[in-house]
């Protein structure tokens, strides 16, 4: 260093000034090129760190069947952003015709950018991008440290709406079809079923999900018998052993314009549950009331709805009442309804072999029961046991 030093002097004459301006050139020269060299080793350290402390997960709306999702998730950061640390809040609009009648969703939205979040008391970073291809779509990349992925876990488990591989629950209200969760059911295997009815619902079932698709558009299932014999427990079994999610249709809240609605906005693949049919008008009596502000539900709108020009398309419709010989011949008729099964009681055998499997103890029963009476049988049992019951589910 020295003898550069000199040899700038001996080049500059001994100019102090024009040997400070060479040294400080030449010094700036070297650190640049330093700089230059060891330029991607911060970056490079700061991108090994994070890997190893953050779990990150992606999300995006490059294709129809994620965009829900990813407007939910969106949807959530917004309500749990931390002011001062996030970026602008938006507005999305998307279409989903599943869910929409005219097909357009609105729903609020987090801007471009990094967004920090708290989610059960743990902090968060989401960051919303937009990634350039030839159909442009944005991503949602979620950071937390490795030691909340837990909290990560848990954060997607609040859209299991959206996410969760378990049949989805859905019921209309007024105009359009709301999201209930999931299914958490074990499916037939929680329900005590006389052995005949069971295998022959089954049968039924099974040939319609096995089936040609081109041949059969939709199976029409009713179910009929005394309160309390499990007919909507049956219904909920249905879907979670043929994995369809459950559109659940009250026609009490319904007219003939916003039944079709309901109708032609359930997606191929789906259960539709109309319960009680016997307890509205229009499908006891072809008489309605006219009213130019409260429409009437009628009989035909009823009929054009599940048989109109629309189809239900690979769907599994069942309903259930307590009184088929109050229900219009025309609702029932064969060709409209397929399958008609009346739900029995539980035979004597069938309860005390169920009560030996699941127990372990003897039960001599003598006479058959209602579903409900086997759930509440069941119910002390477990407590008398100290056995876990599994539920029986809704009974109806």
């Amino acid at each position: 260093m020295n003898e550069l030093l000199l040899q700038v002097r001996t080049l500059t004459n001994g100019d102090p000034l024009l040997t400070a301006v060479i040294v400080g050139v030449l010094t700036l020269t070297l650190s640049g090129l330093v700089g230059y060299m060891l330029k991607g080793i911060p970056s490079k350290m700061l991108s090994l760190v994070s890997s190893l402390l953050l779990i990150r997960l992606t999300i995006d709306d490059s294709q129809q069947v994620r965009t829900e999702v990813f407007n939910k998730l969106s949807f959530l950061i917004s309500n749990t952003t931390v002011p001062l640390f996030s970026r602008s809040i938006s507005e999305a609009v998307y279409f989903d015709y599943s869910a929409s009648y005219d097909g357009l969703i609105s729903v609020k939205s987090i801007g471009y950018g990094m967004h920090v979040f708290k989610y059960h008391d743990c902090f968060m970073l989401a960051t919303r991008s937009k990634v350039d291809s030839t159909m442009p779509y944005d991503t949602i990349t979620i950071a937390v440290p490795w030691w909340s992925k837990d909290k990560l876990y848990s954060f997607l488990e609040d859209v299991r709406g959206d996410i969760s591989t378990e049949p989805k629950v859905n019921i209309f209200e007024e105009t359009e079809w709301c999201r209930y969760g999931t299914l958490k059911s074990s499916g037939f295997r929680e329900l005590v079923l006389d052995g005949g009815f069971k295998q022959e619902l089954l049968r039924e079932v099974g040939n319609f999900a096995s089936r040609d698709k081109s041949v059969v558009s939709k199976l029409t299932l009713l179910l009929h018998g005394r309160t309390g014999t499990g007919k909507t427990g049956i219904a909920r079994a249905l879907a979670v052993e043929y994995d369809r999610d459950l559109y659940i249709l009250n026609l009490s809240t319904v007219n003939d314009v916003t039944v079709h609605k309901a109708i032609r906005k359930i997606p191929p693949g789906a259960m539709l549950l109309i319960e009680d049919c016997d307890c509205v008008k229009a499908t006891v009596s072809r008489a309605a009331e006219s009213n130019v502000d409260n429409p009437p539900l009628t009989l035909g709108g009823v009929l054009n709805a599940l048989d109109g020009v629309i189809p239900l398309e690979d769907c599994l419709v069942v309903m259930t009442t307590n009184h088929l010989e109050s229900l219009d011949p025309a609702l029932i008729r064969k060709g409209r309804v397929d399958v008609s099964i009346e739900v029995p009681l539980i035979s004597a055998k069938q309860i005390n072999e169920d009560y030996q499997d699941r127990f372990g103890a003897v039960i001599n029963r003598t006479e058959p029961m209602l579903g409900c009476e086997v759930y509440e049988l069941h119910r002390r049992a477990s407590l008398r046991y100290g056995v876990c019951c599994k539920p029986l589910g809704l009974l109806g």
